[in-house]
């Protein structure tokens, strides 16, 4: 086996959720500039004895910072940098301890769709067979372009196994099975912060903030925990030489780590032309200020063209394929973008990149 350090630090807050998906903002008690993650037990005991009806006057004022000065102790973490939020939050997975982590299936996942991608050498054939799937589909889904991709996936990573009796597209013989990454080194349970991402939509010439519905101002927003920017992150990565030896043809984790590499600088140049295009000058700059770096996506927000074979076909191609699955008509794929932005609504920056620092 050899076995190889990684060193990652995030460019941008990285959100991945759990099996919970949403929680309300009710579970989350906040004081000062931060939240409390409360367990639920002590949330419904202690909150069925209070009278919340009366809180609103002056002389209760103290028996509310109580509550949530208990909240502080009994919570079973805390967020920091918090602006008020409402409604939902997206939680992030941690283990049974409550530490956040990256799951090394995330990164495994980033890094194989970008090497197949990255792979594909005649984008004009792949473009053929995706009108060829619109054209004589019944009913075009997601999934429908996913058995495509599929295919391209077996492709890239079949293997050819000296022991004859699996099929080249059987699991077994998929060339993944030489590398594995853990799971990130934990972080402290305290380190994650509540981070407001707002939703961004091509409208007219502009791109603007979408809203929840027609008649209201609100914004369409989408509160998560996050690890935040600067932050400094490890895995493990293990090659099986042993099994490597049973393959005819092999690939190593530095070539597939190169390769997706390229695939995500070439993503990130797009997404700085396309701020660029609408003036939207401080997530251009970020893109800018991370084009000569060693970059990863990972997580929420990568959007239509982070992991899929749509990035490598026309502009009017990723329309028809967007308008197939949506059942609409709209002249740009993807129209909307999911941006992290500051207290005033202002964008910042997207999500999920991160910077391979070194290898050891």
């Amino acid at each position: 086996m050899r076995v190889m350090t990684v060193h990652l630090k995030t460019l941008s807050p990285v959100f991945i959720g759990n099996s919970e998906e949403v929680v309300m903002a009710s579970e989350y008690v906040r004081k000062g500039d931060e939240y409390f993650r409360l367990h639920e037990d002590f949330f419904y005991t202690t909150t069925s004895q209070m009278d919340f009806a009366t809180l609103n006057k002056p002389k209760d004022f103290k028996d509310l910072g109580h509550f949530k000065n208990l909240c502080q102790v009994q919570s079973r973490y805390r967020l920091n940098n918090c602006p008020n939020i409402q409604g939902e939050v997206k939680p992030f997975i941690r283990t049974g301890m409550d530490l956040p982590y990256i799951p090394g299936s995330s990164l495994k996942g980033a890094l194989r769709s970008a090497y197949m991608i990255n792979r594909i050498s005649n984008p004009q054939q792949l473009e053929n067979d995706l009108q060829s799937v619109i054209n004589h589909a019944k009913f075009v889904k997601r999934t429908t372009f996913g058995k495509l991709s599929s295919s391209l996936d077996s492709r890239t990573f079949r293997g050819q196994l000296k022991n004859t009796k699996y099929h080249p597209n059987d699991p077994q013989a998929d060339l993944f099975r030489l590398i594995k990454i853990s799971d990130s080194s934990s972080l402290g349970k305290d380190d994650l912060q509540m981070t407001p991402v707002i939703v961004y939509t091509i409208q007219g010439n502009a791109l603007s903030v979408k809203r929840k519905n027609p008649h209201s101002n609100q914004p369409m927003q989408i509160n998560v925990e996050a690890i935040p920017a600067d932050t400094l992150i490890t895995v493990r990565v293990t090659f099986d030489e042993f099994l490597e030896k049973q393959f005819t043809r092999t690939i190593s984790f530095e070539e597939i780590l190169d390769g997706s590499i390229r695939f995500y600088k070439s993503i990130a140049s797009k997404e700085k032309e396309f701020y660029n295009h609408y003036h939207i000058n401080r997530v251009k700059d970020f893109y800018h200020h991370i084009k000569d770096k060693q970059i990863l996506q990972v997580g929420f927000g990568s959007g239509l063209l982070g992991n899929t074979i749509t990035s490598l076909v026309s502009k009017g191609m990723q329309c028809k394929i967007r308008n197939a699955i949506k059942h609409h008509d709209a002249p740009f794929a993807p129209k909307s973008r999911r941006l992290v932005c500051s207290n005033d609504g202002s964008p910042i920056s997207p999500l999920g990149w991160l910077e391979v620092v070194k290898m050891e």
